[in-house]
């Protein structure tokens, strides 16, 4: 169940997306990158978050005194969905940087944490399943905490607005029912 925060990160959210789908559907359509559709969904966002930092692929974590990176911890089982590099913790678990692909936040502090967003193009090669365990990690994350999080999944090519994202909420590291 959402709670007032939630539904009003929800609202700014959606504002943001619907001046995404009305001025950029020439990205989705013709299949932009990834990164080029979170860019200028960050900057529609900006607009609804004046006293917040709306950045893409946002990797420092000042709290962090070791690396001064994002890491999520993941338990071995969890580390076969990540092939990158990563720095051990002990024979339990791994700790891997991370880069979301949108997050709402106040840099330096993990204080005013809002909105970490993932976006997925229905036709990657890369499986979602990353992505979402990102979004547990976020919204559970005793460091991090995340009010909302966000898997949009963007299908290209279409034509249909009414079809062409599909949106899951996540809260306390689960979906959420909107």
């Amino acid at each position: 169940m959402l709670n007032a925060l939630q539904r009003a990160l929800i609202k700014k959210f959606n504002k943001a997306l619907s001046d995404f789908i009305t001025k950029e559907k020439y990205l989705y359509f013709y299949n932009a990158s990834e990164r080029a559709m979170a860019h200028r969904l960050a900057l529609y966002l900006q607009a609804y978050f004046p006293k917040h930092y709306v950045d893409c692929e946002y990797n420092l974590n000042l709290e962090n005194k070791q690396t001064l990176r994002k890491e999520i911890i993941l338990a071995s089982r969890e580390a076969t969905l990540y092939n990158k590099r990563v720095r051990a913790i002990d024979e339990e678990g791994i700790a891997v940087s991370v880069f979301p692909d949108i997050i709402v936040h106040q840099r330096g502090e993990n204080s005013h944490n809002k909105i970490i967003i993932e976006i997925k193009k229905n036709n990657s090669s890369v499986d979602s399943s990353y992505d979402k365990l990102k979004l547990k990690k976020y919204t559970s994350n005793c460091s991090f905490k995340y009010d909302l999080g966000i898997f949009l999944c963007i299908k290209i090519g279409n034509h249909s607005i009414l079809e062409d994202f599909q949106i899951e909420y996540w809260s306390n590291g689960k979906p959420i029912q909107k």
